[in-house]
């Protein structure tokens, strides 16, 4: 098993965003759809634009419910594993039991709640469970002890963002491969 994993990440409802037929011919691992959201502060400025395009679009009274369209017509036109990527809020509105069956049904193959605390995250992880649907951790920490204990628990794929220095994420990196049993992904943004 390789622990590399490629991912394209788009908004559901971005008028910007490739289009579908493009998005699926592209031999990636995984493609991460972003639930639009009005307050998207652990972004950088380009998702932060696109998240905003989405609402101005008309996503922002179906935000889930247009990442879920979205993922639907996605898995049926694609092998790659399908992730809604969100923050806490608009998941805990729609509800967690709901959201977490309606993934299923969707084909979705795991979720990131982008601010919700790994210690946080125990009333999302039975519904997740109960559908099949992995719950995905991130890692944005410079804290070796504090990632390897994120990376033993992950399940689906693990995302790493990088903060604090080269050598700080290189202690990261290093603690993570020691325990990781999941891909994972170093997400490096430009600009």
């Amino acid at each position: 098993m390789t622990n590399k994993l490629s991912i394209i990440f788009m908004v559901a409802g971005d008028p910007e965003a490739i289009a579908i037929d493009k998005l699926v011919a592209v031999n990636t691992g995984a493609i991460e759809i972003g639930v639009p959201f009005s307050d998207p502060v652990a972004e950088s400025p380009d998702v932060q634009k696109a998240n905003l395009r989405a609402l101005s679009a008309g996503a922002k009274d179906g935000a889930v419910e247009a990442a879920l369209a979205l993922a639907k017509e996605l898995r049926g036109k694609t092998d790659a594993k399908i992730v809604l990527y969100s923050y806490y809020n608009p998941v805990f509105r729609f509800g967690l039991e709901r959201f977490f069956k309606q993934c299923a049904e969707c084909g979705i193959n795991g979720v990131t709640l982008t601010d919700l605390p790994f210690e946080e995250r125990g009333e999302a992880v039975a519904p997740a469970a109960a559908n099949g649907v992995a719950l995905l951790s991130s890692i944005a920490t410079t804290d070796p002890e504090r990632a390897r204990l994120i990376a033993a628990a992950a399940e689906g794929y693990l995302r790493i963002e990088p903060v604090g220095s080269v050598e700080q994420l290189a202690a990261v990196v290093a603690a993570v491969r020691e325990v990781v049993k999941v891909p994972y992904a170093l997400c490096m943004l430009e600009g």
